[in-house]
């Protein structure tokens, strides 16, 4: 019977090489959108190094929360430069334009964290998050944090399946994973709001 393995943090790929920095890339291209999916970069270095797994998986999200801080950067400035105007613009944009924007810096005042957690799970709804994150001048800390939880956590149940089945998962894995971290990013996301909505009407 073979002896179960146990997960390590690293190994001997050591805290930066190659094989780390290319999973840093990957992850950072495909947040600013990249063709490459992080996933099929993933893949393959995990089944190599299983027993660095968490590692591994580690350096795709901070790629992740690392592109997202970009598209981060340009809803600060878009705020910066235009967020002002569109708010005192209410004659001719429309007051409801302006009641938007003003109820929706309220919300992520107040639950930037958990909007950040339920959108990170897939690639697209942390986009928007991080975009309307900065144009709501959302704490960097704060975003920075939940999104690398959230990233953190998808990556690293990818690589544990890995870990745990090896190439006995990865036609799932290639085939269902990214789908099914999708619908439960956006489902979160849509649930949240939804409680929200039925809250702020209360």
């Amino acid at each position: 019977m073979q002896q179960e393995r146990a997960p390590v943090l690293s190994n001997n790929l050591g805290i930066w090489n190659v094989s780390s920095f290319s999973l840093l890339a990957a992850g950072f291209a495909e947040m600013l959108g990249g063709e490459d999916d992080a996933d099929d970069r993933l893949i393959p270095v995990v089944l190599l190094h299983p027993d660095g797994f968490l590692a591994l998986s580690f350096w795709v999200a901070l790629g992740s929360v690392l592109g997202a801080f970009v598209i981060y950067s340009v809803g600060y400035l878009l705020f910066l430069f235009a967020g002002g105007w569109l708010v005192q613009s209410a004659g001719l944009l429309g007051e409801g334009v302006a009641q938007g924007i003003v109820a929706l810096r309220a919300v992520m005042a107040d639950y930037a964290a958990v909007m950040v957690l339920a959108a990170g799970f897939s690639v697209i709804p942390l986009r928007l998050m991080a975009l309307v994150s900065g144009f709501c001048l959302v704490n960097p800390l704060v975003f920075a944090a939940a999104a690398l939880t959230a990233r953190g956590a998808r990556q690293a149940v990818l690589a544990w399946l890995l870990w745990r089945g090896g190439v006995r998962y990865k036609e799932w894995i290639e085939s269902y994973y990214h789908g099914l971290t999708t619908v439960l990013g956006v489902g979160l996301l849509l649930v949240f709001l939804l409680i929200l909505a039925l809250v702020t009407m209360d």
